[in-house]
């Protein structure tokens, strides 16, 4: 294993920001002693009432300075604003402006500033560094213009040097439902020493300033950044702060409220240091930690494009206010482009967790490479690619299928729709627009950048769509994950042009109608090792083959085939090659193979019959002579009883039927809940607990031999199978409701007639073969063994340990017990939830002996060896994590020979 890092901290102390420029927020309409500071306006560029409306203010703000009238300057398209002329009052709104959506990119304006009505007013204060500013008037209609421009009108001021505004502008629709900010500012305001995660206080303070412009809200953020921002509370890695993860909305949300009366200049300095720190936090995070970046071409995931939008905001900000030396914040900004520059080589992110973690990179580097005025990515290929794998992977109900690490069976946002958005704006392609549009409607509805134009279904996701396999994906696949690491166990071992990323198979854009997903991928960041898997089946809106874990991430986490040899199991090939994916009325045909698995070459083919069933054929090809036990294994939601030939599953007014047509030993169980948090995800057809078929085999192969699992995937909503697939005379026959297809060596036929060309040769071949011989399974040692002894304890033990001349054991209820030699128990404690961990030796140097355990209601407790409790602690929770002490060691930490406690959990810490 190579490098893991430094362990990362903010420091306060070495971020020095002796003074912060006071800002100049007067703005003079007219100015006869120096035409430079004349304030301009600068109109949308279309023709059309909104433009009418704000040349109507101008002509009205000049009336009232008793001018004829006052200068304007022309807009350009966003991309060419990189400077002011002058002081500038943009009217519009972002998307029919170019200054103001320059703005938006830059992160002083946001989707607000496009209102349903009304209008807002705010003061953009020096946002390109030149000392100048834009006073940004947005409204959506004209009406919003007028009602803007009178209250500019109203507000106007005279002296000496002529007509001015001087007011820190800041007008915005009042908020609804926020918590009163004094209470806020008590709650969060005075965290503990050992307060560990995100700092919720502050960041959520300064996104309620932002939205409402209050001063309770401003003084509410100070309050509670003060902690933070003079060291008293430390952010770190170690604390999981993620300090990298959040840097970009502190700078660019106190960029907008700067400017606001409500701030001392200790504040602004405090702000100022406490930014500095947070961009050197992003760069140290980009250099020392195990994921820096260097000149070897590796891999590119989430972790960083968070610091580095946190450090090209940083930097940039920075920057402008000359807070930092002009050649640090360049060097920042730098190595902020470097990680997009690498990242935009891809057509995807090399994240691969479907419900969230493969959509933010894309909107990262977006975000970066607007704000500079550089659209290059966003007009390419390589972005509608993105576009497609977001759409791929939305199934009947848009919702996204979450393979990968993930935390529920659907999933919706996830920044999926934001990115589909921007594919939309830049593609032209409304169904994009659509699927973000019926996925995310509240935030679809505030895309003022969207083409004006109907949106409609993506049709070409409709049937089969097949992601190719991207190439620079495929070669970050093969290399180490990080600098210093070793290569991959496996490398793709199918060419990129061969291989696919994922195959869809959707019936149609209702919400009833049916959807597969099959993967061809197996790597990548937050991915599992799920090439040639199905990670959904939904029919009638029922899922009825699902995919979800954080943590697990074996075989009977999927719907797939593992290949044991010898008694052991390999690392599965990362890419799958498409062998076929071809439709005929009604359905289609896919095959694909994952090659040189343990031993054996993977065949799986789908035969998928739109809105009737799935038929499922795995063919396994032995390359090397072993004793395989080999394993198909199903997951699905609710009720679920064995069937003579598999399983029947019931969910609210539907079943669906997993039937086998081959011959297996079959096991159903129900998963345990996930290890990182109480209770499994929600489900609303029923019962929310995996349940997962097992099919096995023990066979004896020798190289060429072939075995098949045949099995039939078939929903309805009766109280029988629709359906039957049987073996006879050379064929797979599907029969019951619906056509009659027949599977054979070259192909699919209906009534005789070839239905579509296909080479199933290998798979009627292992059908038709005498069955490989069986194993024989023996326990070991070959004959039962009689057990010394028996204890009897209060609930099933859940954890053991040795402990001088017996045991420690741990019960469900929560109970320790000592285990004398001669099998006699001594109560030692009482947990408050079951125990999963216990040790014992002495503490920090101690002679006595010390006994640890750890249990299920984040508590450690230390007794005394006679049974005499001596301390306990509770560990933290991280966000919805419980914290249920998984593991518990001894180890000198100092160096001194003195062992403290150690304990891990599931929250990650």
């Amino acid at each position: 294993m190579g490098d893991r890092g430094r362990m990362i901290a903010l420091e306060i102390a070495a971020s020095r920001v002796e003074a912060v420029p006071c800002l100049d927020l007067r703005l003079d309409l007219g100015a006869h002693h120096d035409p430079g500071r004349s304030l301009r306006a600068v109109l949308p560029g279309a023709d059309g009432a909104l433009r009418a409306a704000a040349a109507a203010v101008w002509a009205d703000l000049a009336a009232a300075c008793g001018q004829s009238a006052l200068p304007e300057a022309a807009d350009r398209p966003f991309t060419d604003w990189s400077t002011l002329p002058g002081p500038l009052l943009a009217m519009g709104h972002p998307g029919c402006h170019g200054l103001l959506r320059r703005l938006f990119h830059l992160g002083c304006l946001d989707e607000s500033d496009w209102p349903e009505s009304g209008f807002t007013l705010k003061l953009v204060a020096d946002p390109f560094g030149c000392g100048r500013h834009v006073l940004a008037l947005c409204a959506r209609h004209p009406d919003g213009l007028r009602a803007g421009g009178e209250r500019l009108r109203s507000a106007l001021r005279r002296d000496s040097a002529g007509w001015f505004w001087d007011e820190p502008w800041y007008v915005v629709p009042p908020r609804q439902g926020l918590p009163d900010p004094e209470a806020f500012a008590r709650e969060h305001g005075s965290p503990g020493a050992d307060f560990c995660g995100h700092p919720a206080g502050p960041l959520t303070a300064l996104g309620h300033l932002v939205a409402t412009g209050d001063e309770a809200w401003a003084r509410a953020f100070i309050t509670t950044l003060r902690p933070f921002a003079e060291g008293r509370v430390v952010l770190s890695f170690w604390r999981m702060s993620a300090v990298d993860f959040w840097t970009d909305r502190v700078v660019q949300g106190w960029q907008r409220v700067e400017h606001l009366p409500w701030f001392s200049q200790d504040d602004r300095r405090m702000v100022a240091r406490f930014i500095l720190a947070c961009t050197r936090y992003c760069h140290d995070s980009l250099t020392y930690q195990k994921w820096s970046v260097t000149d070897a071409d590796l891999m590119i995931f989430n972790h960083h494009t968070f610091p580095a939008l946190g450090l090209f905001f940083g930097a940039g900000y920075l920057q402008r206010r000359g807070l930092a030396p002009a050649d640090l914040t360049a060097a920042w900004t730098a190595k902020a482009w470097r990680v997009v520059e690498r990242a935009t080589r891809a057509g995807r992110s090399y994240d691969e967790g479907g419900a969230g973690y493969s959509w933010l990179v894309g909107v990262h580097v977006l975000r970066i490479m607007l704000a500079r005025g550089d659209t290059s990515y966003a007009a390419s290929d390589r972005l509608r690619r993105y576009a497609d794998l977001a759409v791929m992977v939305q199934n009947s109900t848009l919702h996204m299928v979450p393979f990968g690490d993930c935390g529920g069976y659907t999933a919706r946002g996830g920044g999926a729709g934001a990115l589909l958005r921007q594919a939309a704006a830049w593609t032209g392609e409304m169904g994009y627009a659509w699927v973000a549009a019926q996925a995310e409607p509240g935030e679809a509805s505030r895309s003022f950048f969207l083409p004006d134009r109907p949106m409609a279904p993506p049709q070409h996701h409709v049937g089969l769509f097949r992601l190719p396999m991207d190439p620079v994906i495929h070669a970050w696949a093969g290399r180490p994950a990080f600098p210093g690491y070793p290569p991959p166990l496996r490398s793709p071992n199918v060419p990129p042009e061969d291989g696919f990323d994922k195959i869809s198979l959707r019936g149609g854009w209702a919400p009833d109608d049916d959807y597969i997903l099959l993967q061809g991928f197996g790597a990548g960041q937050h991915g599992h090792p799920d090439a040639n898997t199905i990670s959904q089946y939904q029919w009638r809106q029922r899922l009825w083959l699902v995919d979800c874990d954080y943590i697990r991430r074996g075989p009977a986490q999927h719907n797939t085939i593992a290949v044991i040899r010898d008694g052991r199991q390999d690392v599965p090939p990362v890419t799958a090659r498409c062998d076929q994916a071809s439709t005929f009325p009604g359905g289609a045909l896919v095959r694909s193979t994952l090659p040189d698995t343990n031993g054996c070459d993977w065949e799986r083919t789908l035969l998928w019959l739109q809105d009737d069933c799935l038929v499922v054929a795995d063919t396994l090809t032995a390359r090397q002579a072993g004793d395989y036990d080999l394993r198909c294994t199903w997951r699905t939601l609710g009720a679920a009883e064995a069937t003579p030939d598999g399983l029947r599953i019931t969910q609210e007014g539907a079943s669906c039927w997993i039937a086998e047509t081959t011959a297996s030993a079959r096991e159903l169980t129900t998963e345990p809940p996930p290890l990182n948090t109480v209770d499994y995800p929600p489900y609303p057809y029923g019962d929310s607990a995996p349940k997962v078929l097992c099919e096995r085999r023990l066979l004896r192969l020798q190289a060429g031999q072939r075995v098949a699992f045949v099995n039939l995937v078939c929903p309805g909503l009766g109280g029988a199978c629709r359906r039957r697939l049987a073996w006879s005379d050379g064929r797979l026959r599907l029969e019951g409701e619906g056509p009659a297809i027949d599977l054979v060596a070259d192909g699919l036929r209906r009534d005789g007639v070839t239905l579509l060309a296909a080479d199933l040769t290998g798979l009627m071949a292992a059908l038709a073969a005498p069955s490989p011989a069986g194993l024989v399974t023996r326990s070991v040692p070959s004959r039962p063994a009689a057990g010394a002894r028996a204890v009897r304890l209060s609930a099933p033990a859940s954890a053991l340990a040795a402990h001088a001349d017996g045991w420690l054991c741990g019960c469900d209820d929560g109970t320790v017990v000592r285990i004398g030699a001669d099998g006699t128990t001594t109560p030692v404690g009482q947990a408050g939830g079951a125990v999963r961990c216990l040790l014992s030796g002495r503490l920090h140097g101690e002679n006595a002996t010390s006994i640890l355990a750890g249990s299920d209601d984040a508590q450690v407790q230390a007794w005394s060896a006679p049974g005499q409790r001596r301390w306990a602690v509770t560990l933290p929770r991280n966000h919805y994590m419980p914290a249920r002490v998984q593991g518990l060691a001894l180890a000198d930490l100092d160096g001194d020979g003195r062992l403290w406690p150690i304990a891990g959990t599931a929250a990650w810490r």
